[in-house]
């Protein structure tokens, strides 16, 4: 029989784990790795702090379930659903099946996980947890390269560090570098309709890194998908940098207000929730959200807790910052928004034309949302793309191994969080269908568990030379099995 694998010996080494990339999936990665018996496990990360887009945000609502195959199965079916089943299957199942395991996980050593507080406490948790269990933290080196020995094991990785190269032993490396929402190189080569100019036009309001950790993990021959998605999330005005009131707030995420582009169209259903998605169908990714003093009067009258003059008085503060306008026609509001008036006002009397119809002809909005254009002043407000992350375009298995197109395994190299390929195939996502921090915490998690497993003894699966044999020949019982470990033979007692 023909047994012979591909993998030869494994090289001997110190045992590292090395991590590139502290935020969310990384130091759960680190984390994990730890708690399962790893003793070296160190993360590298390129700029001066730890947390990547975790800074940002709460600990995820995480509620536990009372029947957790029911909450992972749901929450599976609705992400295959969401990619027409054209995302890696098992990998997603995986990940969800992880999913419904963290809030146990994260209130051990976070206190109760389902509080959902802001702040960025789940950077602080987390990187005090590594430091708990003694994780190797370095600030300000950036990965340059994994070194594999002539047989493909990995050996170590190539960082710069205050701008001098340097090497360090590994058994395994685990690829965690996040998105590469900041190298508008590499965004072109897999989005097709980002130009030069989106970096200008959009509201980058995530973590704005290279794609140094995606091209080191395709250079070691990791598998490209091919795919890369843009993750956007609910700010409604991105480009103001701030935290809005709960006024201003309130009118500009209402389905009853109007998105218009820089031309004056109207161009979506404002009430539904990826209608988002449709703005990087615009000229220069531009939108604005437009509102007149009838809307605002019935969202007051709807809404008791809504002040009408503490909204106007801070819009104030927005028209100084030149993200919001009021005036007293459509002429003055197509010229702040470059458009012309002609083509504004017949968008306008076309909307009011559904309101008195009741119905939505062009894009479907709610009754109850229509509520008609016509009382003066006009309120504009800047709006746009608020663009998080990037996902993609590793190839991994559902142990978070990288693998090359044909699957074989990339011997010692994992990666998890924003660089994973395979979870989701539009271009254009949103935060909540892709969930990111908890995927970034399962696969982490999943990630630092394989990788300690490694270390402690365990190996990949062999591959094998597998003979072709046809169906005659199958059927006639000339075949061998390959792979199949032999069970072992029991003495036949007398």
């Amino acid at each position: 029989m023909n047994t012979n694998t591909m993998f030869p010996p494994m090289p001997k080494s110190d045992g590292n784990i090395i991590i590139v990339g502290g935020g969310a999936s990384g130091m759960a990665a680190a984390i994990t790795a730890k708690q399962k018996g790893a003793k070296h496990v160190i993360i590298l990360e390129a700029s001066q702090t730890f947390g990547g887009n975790a800074i940002y945000a709460p600990i995820p609502r995480l509620q536990p379930e009372e029947d957790k195959a029911i909450a992972a199965h749901e929450d599976y079916m609705r992400k295959m659903d969401d990619s027409n089943w054209a995302a890696d299957a098992r990998l997603v199942r995986t990940i969800c099946d992880q999913i419904v395991e963290l809030p146990e996980w994260l209130s051990a050593f976070s206190g109760d996980a389902t509080e959902g507080e802001r702040g960025g406490k789940l950077a602080r948790v987390l990187a005090d947890e590594c430091d708990r269990l003694g994780v190797e933290l370095h600030l300000g080196c950036l990965a340059k390269r994994i070194i594999q020995d002539e047989d493909g094991w990995t050996t170590g990785i190539e960082y710069e560090e205050n701008g001098m190269t340097q090497t360090m032993n590994a058994m395994v490396v685990i690829v965690a570098s996040g998105g590469f929402l900041g190298d508008i190189e590499m965004m072109k080569r897999y989005i097709p309709f980002i130009d030069d100019s989106f970096n200008a036009d959009a509201a980058l309001v995530g973590k704005k890194y290279s794609a140094y950790g995606v091209q080191m993990a395709l250079d070691c021959g990791a598998g490209d998908m091919g795919t890369v998605s843009l993750e956007w999330n609910e700010t409604r005005m991105p480009f103001w940098g701030k935290q809005l009131s709960q006024p201003i707030e309130y009118i500009v995420t209402s389905p009853s207000v109007l998105w218009v582009n820089n031309v004056g169209v109207r161009y979506c259903n404002e009430g539904n929730i990826n209608s988002e998605s449709s703005v990087i169908r615009q000229p220069n990714k531009d939108s604005f959200i437009v509102v007149d003093e009838g809307i605002l009067e019935e969202l007051a009258r709807r809404n008791p807790n809504f002040s009408l003059s503490q909204f106007k008085l801070e819009v104030e503060e927005l028209i100084d910052a030149d993200q919001a306008l009021v005036c007293d026609g459509a002429g003055p509001l197509a010229a702040w928004i470059r458009g012309k008036k002609h083509i504004l006002q017949s968008q306008i009397d076309r909307y009011n034309e559904c309101c008195e119809a009741g119905r939505d002809f062009l894009f479907g909005k709610s009754p109850e949302d229509l509520i008609p254009f016509k009382k003066p002043p006009f309120y504009a407000f800047r709006s746009g793309i608020p663009v998080v992350m990037t996902h993609g375009p590793i190839k991994v298995n559902p142990m978070m191994s990288c693998v090359k197109l044909t699957d074989f395994p990339v011997r010692g190299v994992l990666a998890c969080g924003g660089v994973l390929g395979g979870l989701y195939t539009d271009q254009f996502i949103s935060t909540e269908r892709c969930d990111s921090l908890r995927v970034a915490l399962a696969s982490g998690y999943i990630a630092g568990g394989h990788a300690a497993n490694f270390i402690g003894g365990g190996k990949p699966a062999p591959l094998y030379e597998f003979p072709k044999f046809s169906a005659r020949e199958v059927m006639a019982g000339n075949y061998y099995n390959v792979g199949t470990p032999t069970p072992p033979q029991t003495a036949i007692q007398a």
